[in-house]
């Protein structure tokens, strides 16, 4: 998968065609995913039609392809334009303090993507990736690719990791995402996988002509500008992450209204 390492798809192609043995059923392709699964950030098995590598230069780019998001193709060229005044959205922690709630994305049916994000009713939901060993490897070739292709076409891989990178400040946030079900930690300290997330980000130059998540971050931002939702997410916080803090809330209810009884015949009876 280095990217340093590639070489053109064709020639594997004609190569293993040489090679295969007359009872051997699997096509190179399927082998490719097949490899490419048990580095697949956590998203289980992955399968690559031998028709959708036609094009493709290398296993890298046929890779890169395989996880663009699935609605892309669909989308007007005119509307993947990042949209005038589109600014980054706060790391996870203070997401939550401004009452941004963060869930897994279970994605029925159809091909799953780790890059596939929305925002829905106040709900940012991420599909679930595995920090592990293989990671950071896969991640960083399939940027470096994205670094060397025309500012025109889009960078995915490099956008996923620009997101990861606001949502994660420190190893809070991490903790906050895997608590979440947003990352399946396998690399031990939670600052390590914080620590991973910036280095990616080091020297990669993100061109913001084409931004896959302008959208969701405008709504997030938008969602975060409201006064109201901060308010209920602080209330919430303080009195109902306990029973005993919800009771103490139920208990100053109670009293306020007795208290108000309480004067109110205090002073009737002393007109009388």
């Amino acid at each position: 998968m280095l990217l340093e390492n590639q070489v053109p798809l064709f020639v594997l192609l004609n190569l293993f065609q040489l090679t295969k043995q007359p009872n051997e059923s699997r096509d190179f392709v399927s082998m490719v995913g097949d490899f490419v699964s048990k580095k697949g950030l956590g998203l289980g098995s992955i399968e690559i039609d031998s028709e959708g590598c036609y094009g493709m230069m290398h296993i890298l780019s046929l890779v890169h392809g395989h996880w663009a998001p699935p609605n892309w193709r669909k989308i007007p060229q005119q509307d993947k334009r990042l949209k005038a005044g589109c600014k980054r959205i706060v790391c996870a922690t203070k997401l939550r303090q401004a009452g941004v709630k963060l869930r897994s994305a279970v994605e029925g049916g159809g091909r799953q993507t780790f890059l596939n994000v929305q925002f829905k009713d106040g709900t940012l939901f991420i599909p679930t990736m595995e920090a592990e060993d293989s990671m950071e490897s896969l991640l960083r070739n399939l940027i470096a690719y994205e670094q060397l292709r025309p500012r025109n076409q889009p960078s995915y891989v490099t956008y996923y990791m620009t997101l990861m990178d606001c949502l994660i400040d420190t190893r809070a946030d991490v903790e906050l995402l895997c608590q979440c079900g947003i990352i399946s930690n396998h690399l031990g300290e939670d600052e390590t996988v914080a620590t991973l997330f910036k280095r990616l980000g080091n020297q990669v130059v993100v061109h913001h002509g084409y931004f896959t998540y302008s959208d969701v971050f405008e709504k997030v931002n938008k969602h975060c500008g409201k006064k109201w939702y901060r308010w209920v997410a602080k209330l919430r916080h303080d009195y109902f992450t306990s029973p005993w803090a919800l009771l103490s809330l139920l208990a100053a209810f109670l009293l306020l209204p007795l208290t108000f009884i309480q004067t109110l015949y205090s002073g009737l009876s002393y007109y009388k």
